[in-house]
């Protein structure tokens, strides 16, 4: 797995590219974290290039999802895939994230909540 971290107008976009297993799946937290603990509250990650995600991954992403909200940020995905659409519905967690299909897509759907 490769993540790659990018801030750009107090959002920060984590990108994922490979699986998030259980190798690796702290170091998705830690990135996670490290952006809210950071101060920034409005997360979007791409998930578009990730192909597998464990239980341990998910939780990463729903304690995120936690931790902005209490700040009244949000966590968008970018390009879930089906299979990931499909598993966050399963564990009814699709509710949580903004799906949207690019980074700019996110930044009008934080703009319209006032998040920024």
């Amino acid at each position: 797995m490769d993540i790659e971290v990018v801030d750009k107008n107090n959002i920060t976009l984590i990108r994922v590219n490979g699986n998030v297993n259980t190798d690796n799946s702290a170091d998705f937290r830690d990135k996670l974290l490290t952006a809210i603990e950071g101060g920034v509250f409005q997360i979007v990650v791409d998930v578009e290039q990730m192909n597998y995600i464990n239980s341990m991954g998910i939780g990463a992403m729903v304690d995120a999802y936690n931790r902005v909200k209490q700040s009244d940020g949000a966590l968008a995905l970018v390009n879930p895939s089906k299979e990931l659409s499909q598993l966050l519905k399963i564990l009814r967690l699709d509710k949580l994230f903004k799906y949207v299909s690019t980074f700019d897509e996110a930044l009008e759907y934080f703009l319209k909540r006032k998040l920024l």
